[in-house]
């Protein structure tokens, strides 16, 4: 295997009891994604999408604080990309 893709950050669950909130969860799943890539070591691409209903009320490009909830992947993460769609002209 050369790379790992995980298509949907947000549908993942953590199974640990010690997770009690979404942010700990986070933090536990992005942490398992990382000893994964390690153990496999094989690079790990994790994708994620913004909520639909916060990007038509917002025209500011991506920015870090969009992933709400995921601080963990800032330290876990070797690199990070915000990709966006670009607006049509009306």
């Amino acid at each position: 295997m050369k790379l790992f893709v995980i298509d949907s950050l947000r549908l993942l669950h953590s199974t640990s009891r010690r997770a009690e909130n979404r942010r700990q969860e986070s933090a536990d799943i992005s942490n398992s994604i990382k000893a994964l890539a390690n153990e496999l070591n094989v690079p790990v691409m994790v994708l994620s999408q913004h909520n639909p209903d916060e990007d038509i009320q917002k025209a500011s490009p991506g920015r870090w604080s969009d992933l709400r909830g995921w601080g963990a992947i800032e330290q876990d993460a070797n690199q990070v990309a915000l990709l966006e769609q670009a607006q049509e002209r009306r």
